[in-house]
């Protein structure tokens, strides 16, 4: 598996964004983001209930990772761990 088959792995299934903690869960593990979670009672992909526990191995993989803005389409060359990244997105100046 490469790093963007990996990267992908990541992503909400949703949105399709990079989520930022607290990441929650469906029964069978799927992770949804905080932006999307408390919008849905059941998963995206397998229809199971969102049973509101978080995972913290995914958190950690997050904030460990380094990503490229949601902007880099329009513009954006920044690149930053994950725990920055929704403050950088909410103040990015191509967004």
């Amino acid at each position: 598996m490469d790093g963007e088959s990996i990267g992908k792995l990541l992503l909400c299934p949703v949105c399709q964004g990079v989520p930022t903690p607290p990441i929650y869960m469906c029964e069978k593990g799927h992770n949804i983001c905080d932006t999307c979670g408390p919008y849905l009672m059941e998963c995206g992909l397998c229809r199971e209930p969102i049973i509101g526990a978080r995972n913290f191995f995914m958190e950690s993989v997050i904030y460990g990772s380094t990503f490229t803005c949601a902007y880099v389409d329009e513009g954006c060359t920044a690149q930053m761990k994950g725990d920055q990244l929704k403050d950088h997105i909410k103040g990015c100046q191509y967004g």
